[in-house]
């Protein structure tokens, strides 16, 4: 802990998690009622995430594993503010 990179990305991770709301329940609620889509559709969606998880940690393991975590911390935070308006587009229903 006295390397700054480590306490830095602990800090960073807390803030995140104490600071970003989650709206888990409210997701699964907005799903179901208002998009009206089913509960398999949902678990699909859910599959694929875990599919996606799968697909990111092999390309880390063979691209990005050399880069410093500092490094991945940011780029993660920017391609979150990058997609971060494609929720609210699609919470708002502009996307129809």
């Amino acid at each position: 802990m006295s390397e700054p990179i480590f306490y830095q990305v602990i800090i960073y991770l807390m803030l995140t998690g104490a600071l970003v709301p989650s709206f888990g329940s409210f997701g699964y609620y907005f799903m179901l009622d208002v998009v009206e889509i089913s509960k398999f559709t949902y678990s699909l969606l859910g599959l694929l995430g875990f599919i996606c998880l799968g697909i990111g940690t092999a390309m880390y393991q063979k691209y990005f594993k050399h880069y410093e975590l500092r490094t991945l911390v940011l780029i993660e935070a920017l391609v979150g503010l990058i997609f971060a308006p494609f929720s609210f587009l699609f919470v708002l229903r502009l996307n129809e």
